[in-house]
């Protein structure tokens, strides 16, 4: 609501103590799934960003690849495949930067997250060169 009022003209701060701030484990937003929180959070961002003219592009932009990032491996982790990719997906869109560690990164996690049985397999492999290497010494 504040940066939709500051685009309606100036604001100002007042450095006093308005109202209080109650802090429970119990509130409507602390109990919801990280998952839920998220996604709204995204839903935020996407419809923010445009109304600010795309001034903060990167940054929003940084921000939502970062959670998307996180509900990959959230989603991952409850065994949600087709959300855990989309969300891989919304990780690598999203992200301004296209460096070469990025890319690195991001073909380690594809090849997990499509492939999770090559892996394994990869794993195996490297697992048993290790082992080898260490008889011969």
């Amino acid at each position: 609501m504040e940066i939709m009022l500051a685009k309606q003209g100036d604001i100002g701060y007042i450095n006093e103590s308005m109202a209080c701030y109650n802090v429970h484990s119990g509130g409507a937003w602390s109990t919801l799934p990280r998952t839920i929180r998220n996604e709204d959070v995204i839903k935020f961002y996407h419809y923010i960003n445009p109304y600010l003219d795309f001034r903060f592009d990167a940054t929003i932009r940084t921000i939502v690849s970062d959670l998307h990032y996180e509900l990959a491996w959230l989603y991952k982790s409850q065994g949600d495949t087709i959300k855990a990719q989309s969300n891989l997906l919304g990780y690598a869109l999203n992200m301004p930067s296209r460096d070469k560690l990025f890319q690195a990164q991001l073909i380690k996690i594809i090849i997990l997250f499509y492939f999770p049985y090559s892996c394994a397999i990869l794993n195996k492999i490297k697992n048993a060169l290790k082992q080898m290497k260490a008889i011969t010494r």
